[in-house]
């Protein structure tokens, strides 16, 4: 998947330029690029990952292709209490997938986001576990983890293709809603 297909797979989660988001799990910062190009210059971006070096890797290229971009990195793990503040929308790319405990995750970090503000997941849209995928997300698990955890209902806003595992999709959900 390339910066431009990520880009428009987010496209559905960011309403308007601007504001404050968080990257969890961002790795290398390919979809922190992409939310970049979608909140624009002024917006501010926190990304959270393990890994300090790919973390650096990240600032280095924001600071190159969005330098009116404002980037906060921490090298922290998104599954434990983080210091990030109250944030108009939070993303989680590739990474839930790693997360044996999700159902306890996906509450974590929907409490960092503002009444009313976004918690969008990208995940493969994968049943069986691979070594790549230890813990599949399909969007219908989700949706489960989702309720189990009072959240509102996650809404499919875009699908891709992938080159390694089918298809990945983004889901939104908006905080502060109720469960009809």
């Amino acid at each position: 998947m390339d910066h431009g297909e990520r880009v428009e797979l987010l496209r559905g989660a960011v309403s308007a330029p601007g504001g404050v988001w968080v990257d969890f799990g961002s790795g290398a910062g390919a979809f922190t690029l992409a939310l970049a190009e979608l909140v624009g210059p002024g917006a501010t971006l926190y990304s959270v990952d393990r890994d300090s070096r790919a973390l650096e890797r990240q600032r280095r290229e924001m600071s190159r292709l969005f330098p009116a971009v404002i980037l906060r990195v921490l090298a922290a793990d998104f599954t434990r209490p983080v210091d990030v503040p109250c944030v108009d929308g939070a993303i989680v790319a590739n990474a839930l997938h790693y997360v044996a405990r999700v159902e306890e995750t996906l509450p974590l970090l929907a409490g960092h986001v503002r009444p009313k503000g976004t918690l969008v997941a990208v995940e493969y849209e994968l049943a069986r576990a691979n070594p790549w995928v230890p813990f599949p997300l399909p969007f219908a698990r989700l949706c489960r983890v989702a309720a189990s955890a009072f959240l509102p209902e996650p809404e499919l806003i875009g699908r891709a293709p992938s080159r390694y595992h089918g298809e990945m999709y983004a889901a939104r959900i908006t905080l502060g809603e109720t469960r009809a």
